[in-house]
């Protein structure tokens, strides 16, 4: 499928008159062009130089390395949601529309509002998957992207790979496969499958399994048509000479990130055994993700007691088929041991 006529008309005029100078990096060369302070920084190493194509080079072949993807396929962006935006802006017309399958972050319904670009929200069905007959009634021929999350934010669970495979064989736009739990799935990456729908889009990050959440480093994997694209344009998110750094670091420990999720995976499914001996919660949500949504009778009450004693949790009441449900994050040993003594203590309150 051609990508050049799902663009906004703004890009492609941007990219077919070449508004930005592009600039090709090498590292080792004299760069007297940017402005920069030439005598270093007070720091201990010296970030006195802006972030350049070559320095994402190296952290592009570890990453395409551990993936088992092309450098090609790779697009890089810093900043939480950041691609969700800079696919908002390069692809869609303000009366072009996006699909999100929800339960989704606000964060990205609110990206859609502020670009201006129109949205429909198809929620999962009670069984926590695709609504694909819902999802067939809402495209239509503005609709530009399907976003959809596997496993999702919130339910934590995979969609169906079914299900993901008709919508990419039969959508005219782009479909987007958020994978930023994957690592702690059971299922398989829509990453192997990159070279056979040339409309599909993965995003990962480092957020979770990697323990980087504080980088907001992002990733999106695509055909390299659409990559070369978002690495025109002038609004993707750099990442900075730090944060660099320590991703460059990170990506040589592979071995201790496999232990970690493992270790992970471990503690969700024994809180997931523990959890069922309490009669005030009705239901604990398969998950292949780094938390659980469990069902309470009263899910604001127990939100409230837990906030008493100074735990916090996510609350998805307000969405459908999730009535009195918390979505509970797989924290350190001492964490959850507080929160199943806060959980003893509600019962012998109860």
């Amino acid at each position: 499928m051609p990508i050049h006529p799902l663009l906004n008309n703004r890009i492609k005029y941007f990219l077919e008159n070449n508004i930005q100078k592009k600039i090709h990096f090498q590292n080792g060369n004299i760069h007297l062009y940017a402005n920069e302070n030439g005598l270093g920084s007070p720091s201990l190493k010296w970030y006195n130089r802006f972030t350049n194509s070559a320095d994402l080079m190296e952290i592009k072949t570890s990453i395409a390395g551990i993936k088992k993807v092309s450098k090609q396929n790779i697009f890089i962006s810093a900043g939480r949601f950041s691609i969700v935006d800079i696919l908002l802006r390069s692809f869609c017309e303000r009366e072009d529309n996006i699909i999100f399958c929800t339960p989704a972050p606000h964060e990205m319904i609110q990206l859609a509002m502020v670009n201006e670009i129109n949205f429909h929200l198809v929620s999962l069905n009670e069984h926590q998957q695709l609504d694909m007959i819902h999802l067939e009634k809402v495209v239509d021929e503005k609709s530009k992207i399907i976003w959809l999350s596997s496993p999702n934010h919130f339910t934590g669970n995979n969609m169906l790979h079914d299900d993901i495979e008709m919508i990419l064989n039969n959508f005219n736009g782009l479909v987007v496969v958020d994978e930023a739990y994957i690592n702690f799935s059971k299922h398989k990456s829509f990453l192997s499958e990159l070279n056979e729908y040339p409309n599909l889009i993965v995003c990962q990050d480092f957020n979770h399994a990697w323990g980087l959440a504080g980088l907001e480093i992002e990733m999106a994997f695509a055909d390299p048509e659409i990559i070369s694209v978002l690495y025109e344009l002038p609004f993707g998110k750099m990442m900075q000479k730090p944060s660099i750094d320590i991703l460059q670091a990170a990506l040589l420990k592979v071995h201790d990130v496999n232990k970690n999720i493992k270790t992970i995976v471990a503690m969700r499914n024994a809180l997931a055994r523990e959890l069922q001996h309490f009669s005030f919660i009705l239901n604990i949500f398969s998950s292949d993700a780094n938390f659980l949504l469990v069902k309470f009778t009263d899910a604001q009450h127990m939100k409230s007691f837990l906030h008493v004693n100074k735990i916090e949790v996510y609350d998805l009441s307000s969405e459908k088929f999730y009535e009195n449900s918390l979505r509970i994050s797989i924290g350190s040993e001492i964490e959850l041991k507080k929160f199943m003594d806060v959980l003893e203590k509600y019962k012998e309150n109860a």
